[in-house]
This record gives structure tokens, sequence and C-alpha cells, in this order.
């Protein structure tokens, strides 16, 4: 009789926990679909306040990298020559290739950094994890420029003529450790921007300078020996050499490049989430 009370008691139990565990999933997914739809709320208002007023609109999004890809072309190609690393390479392709994700990363971070205090009457109001708001921005900016980069990546196929590369297939993923890089620093920089306003000008300065020091404009084979090792420490330096590879060079990105990216973007995110965790706590009292 005893071991049937026993058998009773487990048998409840093993139903209490299914039950809780149900019930627990219900509110997680609940709260993840919350989290998901307001997150593609702000992404979409942000899209469509970019073109409020715009005649040429979604348009803006070739014209604007194209005009900037053409002066580079001409100042760097026919003014400085500069050199690709193999000679029958364009140097067009290979400004292309490392210019669009550039713009997708410089804005992704500029929006990222300022998101918290433009969005300060939303916090106020609405509790909703902080984070989604710097994700956002760079989602945005990350759709914002893809359609560029889609529009002349036709372009460039349709003049070079297409042929499938087994670097192709991670070119999704560059452009998944691309948004996790920017949102990495947009967290850091947008947490330390509610304290401390005057970051937002001084991010644009920084970015000002990364620019030119990484091999954008420019092979990394362009630079001196004696710096060439601080070059290859810019983890951007591995994220254009990878678009490269693939898009230019039809091949796979190099392993220990794409690791090494991996690894810091992974360690920028991480410290970006402390950062903004512990700081968050005063934003409503500071915004």
């Amino acid at each position: 009789m005893r071991e049937t009370v026993v058998e009773w008691s487990q048998v409840k139990q093993f139903y209490y926990a299914i039950l809780l565990k149900k019930v627990t999933s219900i509110f997680v997914y609940s709260e993840l679909k919350r989290y998901i739809s307001f997150t593609a709320h702000i992404v979409s208002r942000d899209i469509k306040e970019r073109y409020a007023g715009s005649y040429l609109g979604f348009l803006w999004n070739f014209l604007y990298p194209i005009f900037f890809l053409i002066v580079y072309w001409f100042v760097f190609s026919k003014v400085i020559r500069i050199k690709t690393p193999t000679a029958d390479e364009s140097y067009l392709p290979f400004l292309f290739a490392g210019l669009f994700p550039w713009y997708a990363i410089q804005d992704g971070i500029l929006r990222g950094t300022t998101c918290i205090v433009d969005k300060g009457y939303i916090i106020k109001k609405i509790r909703l994890p902080h984070e989604l708001f710097p994700l956002s921005a760079n989602i945005s900016a990350l759709l914002h420029h893809s359609i560029g980069f889609a529009i002349f990546l036709i372009l460039y196929y349709l003049w070079r003529g297409f042929s499938f590369s087994e670097g192709l297939l991670f070119l999704p993923l560059l452009y998944l450790l691309q948004l996790v890089f920017s949102f990495g620093w947009s967290m850091l920089l947008s947490a330390i921007t509610v304290y401390f306003r005057d970051m937002i000008h001084v991010i644009g300065i920084v970015l000002q300078g990364v620019f030119f020091l990484s091999p954008i404009l420019y092979p990394p084979s362009a630079i001196p020996k004696q710096f060439a090792f601080i070059m290859w420490l810019n983890p951007l330096t591995s994220l254009m050499e990878g678009y490269r590879a693939i898009i230019v060079y039809e091949k796979v990105p190099e392993l220990p490049g794409l690791l090494y990216f991996t690894v810091f973007t992974a360690a920028i995110t991480l410290i970006g989430f402390i950062v903004f965790r512990k700081l968050k706590a005063g934003f409503v009292d500071v915004l």
C-alpha cells in the first residue's frame, strides 16, 4: 500500500513538472513573439522615416554608394593608381566588395550609438529589453544597404558572368557576423552615450579614421611591411578580405581571418552586453 502511494506521488510530481514546463514555454514564446514584433515595428518605422518626403525613396540605397564608388574608383584607380593583388583584376569590383559592407557597418554603429538617446521617449513608456533598440538600428542599417549591395552584385554578375563557387555559401555567414559585430559595438557605445553625449561626435571622427586605416580603398599588400601586423590586427581587414575572396576571387574566405573576426566579434559583443546591462538601470533617470 505504501509503495502505491509513493508511486502515485511520483506520478503527480511528473505531471506537475510537465504542466509547469508547458506554461513556462507558452509564456516565453509569447514574450519572444512580442519582442520580435516590436523589433520588426521599429525597423519598419525607421526605414519609412528614412524616405519620408523623398521622391526617389529606395533608389537612394543604390545611388548614394554608387556615387562614392565612382569617385573612389576614379581617384584611386586613375589618379593614384592603386594596384590590385592580381594584374588582371579590375579595381571596381575590388572596391565594391569592401565599400558596401563598410557603409552598412558605419551606418549601423552611428545609428546604434544614438538609438537609446533618440528613443528615450519610448523607453520611458514601454517596458521592453533595451537591447532591442541597438539591435533594431543595426538590422535597419543592414537591410538599407543590402538593397544597393544586391543591385550592384546582380549588375556585376551580369557583366562578368555568373559562376557558382563554394565561397558564396559563406556570404550569409559574413552577413550575420557583420550584423553581430556592429550590434556589439552599438550596445557598448549607446550605453556610454546616455551618460556622455560627446560620444556621438567622437565616434563620427573615429569611424572616419577607421575607414582610411582599413583596407577598403586599397589591398593589404599596399601597406608597408613594418605596419602589416597592425593592419591584420584590425578585424575589418579579415572581413573585407572575406568579401573579396567570395565576390572577386570566387574562393572560400581564409579560415584564420574568418576565425579571428568571429572571436573578435564574440568578444566585443560580450563586452558590449556586460557594459549595457550595468548601465541601463539608470537610463530612465538620465534620459
